[in-house]
């Protein structure tokens, strides 16, 4: 073999090793527990709705992938697919809510539309509802 071939066989493993490590970091990787995390804004569901409607494209940029804590009222509790479970918060708006989704085992069995509860979690966006996910509850 040709010392040129050993050396270009001798980068592709590394390469090829170097993408199998970073593969199975992020496979393994877990969202972080929002609870320890200081929130990027405290917002109630109302404003947060608003400045999406006004404008989505600014509020995307300010809120999307940041972590927002809001305190307001249930409207309704959904059980998604698998183990997740949507908790809407009213906005008084008609035309859309706050909608926080979490796991099974961070809910809390005694809750109820009506509920006054302060969730932080991280803003996606705006589909017809804002929506924050892998949230967790304030205490």
């Amino acid at each position: 073999m040709s010392s040129t071939f050993k050396v270009i066989l001798l980068g592709l493993v590394i390469l090829f090793l170097g993408g199998a490590i970073v593969g199975l970091i992020m496979y393994n990787k877990t969202d972080p527990d929002l609870s320890r995390v200081k929130a990027d804004f405290v917002i109630n569901p109302a404003k947060l709705f608003e400045e999406f409607a006004a404008d989505e494209a600014a509020a995307t940029e300010k809120y999307v992938g940041r972590i927002v804590e809001m305190t307001g009222t249930v409207t309704s509790i959904d059980k998604g697919s698998g183990t997740s479970i949507s908790i809407r918060l009213g906005t008084g708006n008609f035309m859309g809510d706050v909608i926080c989704t979490l796991t099974d085992e961070k809910i809390e069995n005694d809750i109820k539309p009506g509920d006054i509860l302060t969730i932080r979690g991280e803003c996606s966006g705006m589909l017809m509802d804002v929506l924050l996910n892998n949230c967790v509850f304030v205490k």
